[in-house]
């Protein structure tokens, strides 16, 4: 957290020579139903009710803040912070505050490069050794370090603008012992990811996408959030075997900016993973997606969102007990409208649709899959 406000520290003082900026507090509060908190399997035997809705209610506050400063730099600090809080499964209320710092310098027309920081304080949703979600929640600490280079030029006249982005991000995450199991060690890990963007514009304002990234991260102890003996998971000592592991993700995508707040894009995803760790969580992934934003003469906005992916684990999990390897599809799907009240107030209303097929088909296993709606309605401000 030092490294941060230090880096906050350096880029406010670069900012003497500001012409203009912005400050923008903004909050929102809401309520919201959530139709299987546990992402339980319907069929699962042996526990009673495994499908639970709950109500939840949210608030989130924030404020903007940017500059720009002569020279073509600008430099922007994002604070935000969420908390959700269920009516009836307290033990899965969680929180999240963000701080976001950053720098960027362009320079001849065609070159820019950027420094970004982010520090993050936030409890998630635990889950176990086969990624079922557990009924508690655990804390951690985060800083990323992201520098990043950019240009832009007309390679192809006949085209239109091309454009480049690499960026390295370093991530340093520090989680605390359940409170529940204090035993268990924490899940701390490092993380390094480099990634590529290519975008090439055409004429009526489409545009073609590219990017891939590489991503390795080392967990400091892999026992963390499982819980159990380590011979159970196949680890060789009994204070955790480190493990990492490396992702591999290729998109690819096609997207028309038809007008401001109005546009749409359609793609392909792919993502390989290589475990370290006995290649038990190594998998490969394809999918397909859609998303799309459209703002009316009124300002009222409606957006929506929908991915399919399908995923295969190369070896067999230690809990699947009819199939040789797990399988599974994930369907995702969105809509959020939002309708403006006054010149800073807006409500807005959002369902969400989570769906994990799995060829699983043993009452007894909880992989066997689930679906999970989210209805929320609020309102936002912003200054």
């Amino acid at each position: 957290m030092k490294r941060l406000w230090g880096l906050m520290g350096l880029i406010l003082a670069g900012t003497a020579g500001a012409v203009e900026g912005k400050l923008a507090p903004y909050g929102s509060v809401g309520v919201g139903y959530e139709s299987n908190v546990f992402q339980a399997p319907s069929t699962l035997v042996g526990v009673a009710d495994p499908v639970r809705g709950d109500i939840f209610y949210r608030t989130v506050v924030g404020l903007d803040a940017g500059m720009k400063v002569v020279d073509g730099g600008k430099v922007f600090i994002l604070f935000d912070h969420e908390e959700n809080h269920f009516s009836s499964h307290s033990v899965l209320n969680n929180y999240g505050t963000e701080v976001r710092a950053g720098y960027r310098q362009a320079w001849g027309g065609h070159w820019a490069a950027g420094l970004t920081g982010q520090w993050e304080n936030q409890n998630e949703r635990g889950v176990d050794v086969d990624g079922v979600p557990l009924t508690q929640t655990y804390a951690y600490r985060a800083l990323d370090i992201s520098p990043r280079l950019e240009w832009n030029g007309e390679p192809f006249s006949a085209t239109g603008r091309t454009e480049a982005t690499l960026t390295f991000t370093r991530r340093v995450a520090d989680y605390d012992n359940p409170p529940s199991t204090p035993s268990v060690q924490a899940q701390d890990y490092t993380q390094s990811e480099i990634g590529l963007r290519l975008v090439q514009n055409y004429p009526d304002r489409y545009a073609a996408a590219f990017e891939y990234t590489l991503g390795k991260r080392d967990y400091d102890d892999y026992l963390a959030r499982l819980g159990g003996p380590a011979s159970v998971e196949g680890d060789a000592t009994t204070d955790g075997t480190r493990r990492s592991q490396k992702d591999h993700r290729l998109t690819a995508s096609w997207e028309r900016n038809i007008r401001p707040g109005t546009w749409w894009e359609v793609g392909a995803k792919a993502v390989l993973r290589d475990d370290g760790y006995q290649n038990y969580f190594s998998y490969k992934q394809m999918g397909l997606y859609a998303k799309g934003k459209v703002r009316f003469e009124s300002r009222r906005e409606l957006s929506g969102k929908i991915s399919y992916a399908r995923r295969s684990y190369d070896v067999q999990t230690l809990s699947l007990a009819d199939a040789t390897k797990r399988k599974m599809s994930l369907l995702n799907a969105g809509v959020t409208g939002t309708q403006p009240l006054t010149d800073r107030l807006k409500a807005f209303l959002k369902y969400d649709l989570e769906v994990q097929g799995s060829n699983v088909k043993s009452n007894a296993s909880p992989l066997q899959g689930f679906t999970d709606q989210t209805v929320f309605a609020g309102m936002s401000a912003e200054w």
